[in-house]
């Protein structure tokens, strides 16, 4: 259930920047140092919808990197049982 929703949601956001773009098709301007470029903003908009997507990417990774690292630091600092048979001494 949880996966559709994700998926629908994904769908709409998808249709929504489409819309977006499609709606911001005039030319612009870009200055970047000394260069200028002419480019229609939807390509800049789609540009820009493109590295924020993949800038979540790398933060979820690194989110679970860490929580990764912090789980087997945690398992390191626990006492390990000894699961090795003890010799019973005579009475």
């Amino acid at each position: 259930m949880l996966r559709k929703l994700k998926w629908s949601a994904l769908g709409l956001l998808c249709l929504l920047a489409l819309i977006l773009c499609m709606q911001n098709l005039a030319t612009i301007q870009l200055r970047f140092f000394t260069s200028t470029i002419e480019l229609p903003q939807a390509v800049v908009l789609s540009f820009a919808l493109v590295i924020g997507f993949f800038m979540g990417l790398l933060a979820n990774a690194l989110w679970k990197v860490r929580a990764w690292r912090a789980k087997v630091g945690r398992e390191k600092l626990l006492p390990q049982k000894d699961n090795t048979p003890k010799e019973s001494t005579p009475q």
